[in-house]
């Protein structure tokens, strides 16, 4: 096999697993359910890239030409790259898709407990809503102070 042919291949297998490890991180960002069938189709991917590997690392160190194995080779590889080019399509529709009703529900939680402090912000200000107690936030020594002064 000629350095041409094999620099070209290493470089396409690399490309090939970065490609893999991309999808990966962007699956894991969309999350589940969402991401379930793709990244059990993604798990199958990774299967057939460590086959690729093995094929490519098995028709390195044969001795003779072996077109054949080269064009298996090839064929994986393609089969492998357009298999990550439908799965970053479906990765990349699922971001855009409209938020889940649990993100939906959680947002609007939050808004109403900001919409509750604001109103009770809004009413009672910063006073204690049932007065102050002479005993809150007063060390032992200010308490002692006050009852000297009162009796």
């Amino acid at each position: 096999m000629s350095n041409h042919i094999a620099n070209h291949l290493d470089a396409e297998i690399a490309k090939a697993g970065e490609q893999l490890e991309k999808l990966s991180e962007e699956l894991y960002e969309i999350g589940e359910p969402a991401s379930r069938e793709l990244d059990r189709r993604l798990k199958a991917l990774k299967v057939e890239y460590k086959a690729l590997q093995r094929n490519y690392s098995e028709f390195q160190h044969r001795d003779h030409d072996g077109a054949l194995a080269l064009q298996k080779i090839h064929i994986l590889l393609d089969h492998i790259e357009r298999e990550e080019s439908s799965l970053e399509h479906e990765a990349n529709f699922l971001h855009q898709s409209n938020p889940s009703t649990m993100a939906l529900a959680v947002r609007a939680g939050s808004h109403l407990v900001d919409l509750y402090r604001q109103g009770k912000q809004h009413l009672i200000g910063d006073r204690h809503p049932l007065g102050a107690s002479a005993f809150v936030n007063q060390s032992a020594d200010e308490i002692k102070a006050m009852n000297k002064h009162s009796g």
